[in-house]
């Protein structure tokens, strides 16, 4: 009971604040999230992020896998498949290999939000696709985001792309300060 209380508390304030940006209100929080059985087919990609020194972070999509790998303050590689639920996963046995996904519309867009299969605690990882314009020419695009569906990073479907954009701004999203 403690726990539904903590969590209650817990989703009464993100909503606040955030200031009704999903769009939900707490009560209907836990009702509206939908897990996925797989990845949409957009997502299914290697994505590319340059980091610098010739080196890349990446978000690998299958329709049941999630893999991550970072060079960001050493190697850093985490392989995932995706199980659905119908309750939230921090309230199953312990899987480190696992993930639950579902869908969320914030900030005019759709996106996937993935947590690790036993997370309690923080919001897990915001990811959507788009196609974007620059210099005149359509790019699809994966932005990374976390907590408030803020932009961190975009990934791109080729490591030429990626290197050329590397931290572009594009126009019309919200970035981390």
């Amino acid at each position: 009971m403690m726990r539904k209380k903590t969590l209650f508390v817990a989703i009464l304030l993100a909503a606040a604040s955030i200031g009704g940006m999903v769009g939900t209100t707490p009560t209907t929080v836990h009702a509206k999230t939908r897990s996925l059985t797989t990845f949409p087919k957009r997502y299914r990609h290697t994505w590319y992020h340059y980091i610098g020194h010739g080196k890349y972070d990446t978000q690998k999509f299958t329709a049941k896998t999630w893999q991550y790998t970072s060079h960001a303050g050493g190697y850093v590689k985490v392989k995932s498949s995706l199980h659905p639920t119908s309750t939230y996963p921090y309230q199953h046995k312990e899987h480190s290999s696992w993930v639950f996904g579902s869908t969320i519309f914030a900030r005019k867009a759709h996106w996937i939000n993935i947590k690790l299969w036993n997370q309690n605690a923080g919001y897990g990882d915001y990811y959507k696709t788009s196609t974007k314009k620059y210099h005149g020419k359509k790019i699809s695009t994966l932005s990374a985001a976390s907590g408030l569906v803020q932009t961190s990073d975009h990934y791109y479907r080729s490591k030429k792309v990626a290197k050329q954009l590397k931290n572009h701004h594009f126009k019309g999203e919200v970035y981390e300060h």
